[in-house]
């Protein structure tokens, strides 16, 4: 697929000087800190980021980053000088990894987080040829990608303690066409029913608490679907296949961080360790409830994020 890098350079060199102007008028203090999980998304893994970016200049942030891996040229981006950037926690310079591989992007679906300046998107594209489950966060600061974050499920990775393999590309693609509900992952949230930042974050995060012993039960709706790397593994209920109450272990999730949140459509993001798994999931929440869950899982054998600084 051919790309005019001339039109994606201008629009990126548009988009920076827009970011750059919404920042400028913007409230520059920090958010405060919180040493625990993290729920208000001000630490671990989000730069110190002035508030205040345009949905439609993120989305096309968005855009430009995947027209830069088909294209194989990072230099298409507004990167600052010393981007951090992971592939499955391993750190990389501009122009490594899958941009050296990366084609055919068919599909997205993302959360924008107007308000940190910060993006995730689950994608399905292909490496050298094969679909790939892909995960992106990119952050923003005073105009340039500070941080991108990226998770990468292949065919064969993430097999269940039943032996079964769980990999389906399609099945993230027609996910909202599969799912009995009447919610979608990217409308957007009536104002009556929207969550605060801080609310979808403890509705994530009591999910992952579900996993341990002290018996918490997450606000799960009763028609709620979840879908594991594609894999649809609920069908109305997503505490199938959940610990009963108080039955779980500790130290089953591990280094949580909620650095992005989409309060207009209801999305949280909780990027964890699940075992020895990297792993991200995605809430839509509605009217204090959890709708539809996206979790995608990375293959086994990793004991940190690369994120823990």
């Amino acid at each position: 697929m051919a790309f005019d890098t001339r039109a994606v350079t201008t629009r990126t060199w548009l988009l920076g000087l827009a970011l750059m102007a919404a920042c400028s008028n913007s409230d520059n203090s920090e958010p405060e800190k919180n040493d625990a999980a993290t729920l208000d998304g001000s630490s671990d893994g989000q730069g110190d980021v002035a508030a205040g970016c345009a949905r439609e200049d993120l989305l096309a942030l968005v855009d430009d980053y995947f027209s830069s891996l088909e294209a194989h040229d990072a230099t298409l981006l507004p990167l600052a000088a010393d981007v951090k950037i992971t592939e499955n926690a391993k750190s990389l310079k501009p122009g490594q990894g899958l941009w050296k591989k990366a084609s055919d992007v068919r599909f997205k679906r993302s959360a924008i987080d107007t308000e940190r300046c910060g993006t995730h998107t689950q994608a399905i594209l292909q490496e050298d040829g094969e679909d790939i489950i892909f995960g992106v966060r990119l952050q923003l600061d005073s105009g340039s990608i500070s941080e991108i974050e990226t998770y990468i499920t292949r065919a064969g990775d993430y097999i269940t303690s039943l032996g079964i393999a769980l990999f389906s590309p399609e099945g993230v693609i027609k996910a909202d066409e599969l799912a009995d509900s009447n919610v979608d992952w990217e409308e957007v949230v009536p104002k009556g029913q929207r969550a605060t930042r801080e609310e979808l974050n403890q509705m994530a995060d009591l999910y992952f608490e579900s996993f341990g012993p002290r018996g918490i039960v997450a606000p799960i709706k009763e028609d709620c679907y979840r879908w594991e790397n594609g894999f649809q593994t609920t069908f109305g209920d997503c505490s199938d296949f959940l610990p009963e109450p108080g039955t779980g272990v500790d130290g089953f999730i591990t280094y949580r961080r909620y650095p992005i949140a989409d309060v207009e459509q209801g999305i949280a993001i909780g990027y964890v360790l699940f075992r020895d798994s990297l792993d991200f999931h995605m809430f839509k929440v509605v009217d204090g409830k959890i709708r539809l869950i996206q979790a995608v899982v990375t293959a086994t054998g990793y004991s940190a994020t690369g994120w823990e600084d």
